[in-house]
């Protein structure tokens, strides 16, 4: 039997060889690339299951082989590896990262029950329609712009900080009077 190490970065490599394949045009062997890396990273994460103790490491390939079940279509098995994620004593990150992913799950099996309703039953269903537009995934344009609001908050929460800093430094815990910041300017 392999060890987990050697198991995930096998999978990985076979990541790396199914990201080339798809640059390249060939969803074939894109598939097949990545189905073997989800086989390799599946069972590095089934050899650590039951170690609730090897945190971050079993989260972390679990996660990790869920989200390749997800590139494979596989939904029940990124469903049960999203449940072993989280069985764990997991730090806050990774529990961040499996909500993500479980959110991502859902939404690949709604959306695969919904491609299957024949056109003539949800042309004019508003409830099918408004699922179809609540489960489609996040492009990258729009996590692009969440991810600079992120930044942009961030950025402002330091220098809101720096401010407050100042000022305390300046005046103290609590200004005396208004003269004290006028004198500052």
């Amino acid at each position: 039997m392999q060890d987990i190490e050697t198991l995930h970065r096998e999978a990985m490599e076979l990541v790396d060889q199914a990201v080339l394949a798809r640059q390249r045009g060939d969803a074939k062997v894109m598939r097949e690339f990545s189905q073997a890396a989800f086989a390799k990273e599946r069972a590095a994460a089934d050899l650590v299951a039951n170690q609730l103790d090897l945190e971050p490491t079993r989260s972390v390939l679990h996660c990790s082989a869920a989200v390749l079940a997800l590139e494979c279509g596989e939904l029940q098995e990124a469903e049960r590896l999203i449940k072993q994620t989280l069985a764990g004593n997991l730090p806050d990150d990774i529990v961040i990262l499996a909500a993500k992913w479980a959110c991502d799950t859902a939404s690949a099996m709604v959306n695969a029950v919904l491609d299957r309703i024949p056109p003539s039953f949800s042309q004019d269903n508003e409830q099918i329609n408004l699922y179809k537009s609540m489960f489609q995934p996040i492009k990258a344009q729009d996590q692009h712009i969440l991810e600079e609001d992120r930044r942009s908050r961030e950025a402002a929460v330091a220098q809101a900080n720096k401010v407050w800093t100042h000022l305390q430094e300046t005046y103290g815990e609590f200004p005396d009077s208004v003269e004290l910041l006028r004198q500052d300017r």
